[in-house]
């Protein structure tokens, strides 16, 4: 039996299939941590993570940080802290404060793995958010196998140890998928809600009862952020007085910036901006989680004469869109910045490759038949047609990949066979029309079995 740490399972299928485990004597839980004070899981270790951020007791600190793990900690330090940005609770609080808490967590999870003697942490998702790529960090530097889940689509998510195994897969078959050479894909989250969509959501806010509910349960767990009733006014208010603030500088530049017109005479390269904040660039884009460093690097490779047309995400709101995103974003050259309503596939038809961090938008174009350059650990990045990012790459070696199609659709096979038909999101259930809870939650035993 080993000792574990749980790192927020939710959703409560995924949660209900740990802890069975345990009663089965197959991992002992050290420490559930969660993200929601009042989800539905019982356990005598469960903890809170507000309660590390702002307990007021002392923890038995028999650890210290090496100068290894200090380092680590530094090397990694910028992606920590726009992981824990994402959260109101630090929203207005000074740099050296955010540091403060970012070593509080590093502190806390030493302690845990060593004196626990800890064998294995297991993840809900990819490490990412206020403290769990800390943790994964932390139990890599201290060489304690970790384990989390990835989505692949409604009904199959892979299982890894590591972030650099994402993407990675066996080619043990010679089957192809049936994919259509072309670049649009129709993919739920990125349409827009429909009339029936937004009445719903309206309907939620009308059922009073539950509005209150909910409404009290958030303020029930925001309660430890402010110490009276005047720090919670005060912080109220003056967060609230900062976003409209940064919604309006956003609208305001937004709509000065990005409304150039394509050039059918121009060679580009098209970049779509991620939506931000999300894994898939806070976590899986490693140090271009700065967006703009991705650029900025992009540019560097390109001949002078070919621009890079930037549009913005669809969804993407003020955060991380403020003034100096902006004029750091003018000083790059022979740039080109779309709205919002361009249409992305017609920039893929005509531009020389697309890049991206680990955006979708890269395997659209390698499925339509253009080349994509990645600058993260994107799904896809061992597909036909990738280039992945790193100092010294040449536009011409870009430029040389071929696509093979029906290679293509062997990878794409192989890569969901490799996949287990398992569920691990509340979101993939939804979408699955055959989704069985109890078929499902035996499912993910065997599977982390097998890892343990």
């Amino acid at each position: 039996m080993k000792n574990a740490i749980i790192s927020d399972a939710k959703p409560y299928f995924l949660s209900q299939a740990i802890l069975d485990l345990e009663k089965n004597a197959q991992i002992c839980i050290k420490s559930l941590i969660v993200f929601d004070k009042f989800a539905p899981v019982s356990h005598k270790n469960k903890i809170w993570w507000f309660d590390l951020v702002f307990s007021s007791c002392i923890w038995e600190q028999s650890v210290n940080l090496t100068q290894n793990e200090i380092d680590l900690i530094l090397k990694n330090y910028h992606i920590l802290e726009q992981n824990l940005n994402r959260e109101k609770l630090v929203e207005l609080l000074p740099p050296y404060e955010i540091k403060n808490i970012i070593f509080k967590f590093v502190l806390f999870f030493k302690m845990q793995i060593i004196q626990n003697d800890v064998q294995i942490v297991i993840f809900r998702d990819v490490p990412h958010g206020p403290f769990d790529l800390l943790l994964y960090i932390m139990a890599k530097s201290l060489k304690i196998k970790t384990l989390f889940f990835m989505a692949v689509n409604e009904n199959l998510s892979n299982l890894y140890e590591n972030l650099d195994d994402i993407g990675k897969f066996e080619l043990n078959r010679t089957d192809k998928f049936n994919l259509e050479q072309k670049y649009e894909k129709n993919l739920p989250y990125m349409k827009k809600p429909s009339f029936k969509d937004k009445l719903s959501k309206k309907a939620k806010i009308l059922n009073l009862p539950k509005y209150i509910k909910h409404k009290n349960l958030t303020h029930q767990s925001s309660k430890i952020l402010y110490d009276d009733f005047w720090s919670y006014l005060n912080l109220h208010i003056i967060r609230k007085l900062k976003r409209i603030e940064s919604k309006r500088i956003y609208k305001k530049l937004y709509k000065a910036n990005f409304n150039a017109k394509i050039n059918k005479n121009d060679k580009f390269v098209y970049f779509p901006l991620h939506l931000q904040p999300e894994a898939t660039t806070d976590t899986l884009g490693g140090i271009y989680c700065d967006q703009i460093l991705a650029i900025e690097r992009l540019r560097a490779i390109l001949p002078k004469e070919i621009k890079i047309y930037i549009k913005e995400n669809p969804k993407q709101t003020f955060y991380m869109r403020e003034k100096h995103f902006f004029d750091r974003l003018k000083n790059i050259p022979n740039i080109v910045l779309l709205s919002k309503d361009t249409n992305t596939y017609e920039l893929m038809k005509d531009c020389e490759f697309v890049a991206t961090i680990t955006g979708t938008a890269g395997f659209e174009a390698i499925s339509g038949g253009k080349r994509a350059l990645v600058f993260g650990l994107a799904w896809y990045r061992f597909f036909e047609g990738v280039s992945i990012y790193e100092e010294g790459i040449k536009f011409e070696e870009i430029m040389s990949k071929k696509i093979d199609f029906e290679k293509l659709k062997n990878q794409l096979f192989c890569y969901f066979n490799n996949a287990k038909n398992i569920a691990i999101s509340e979101y993939q259930a939804n979408l699955n029309a055959n989704f069985n809870k109890q078929s499902n939650l035996k499912q993910i035993q065997k599977e982390i079995l097998k890892y343990l």
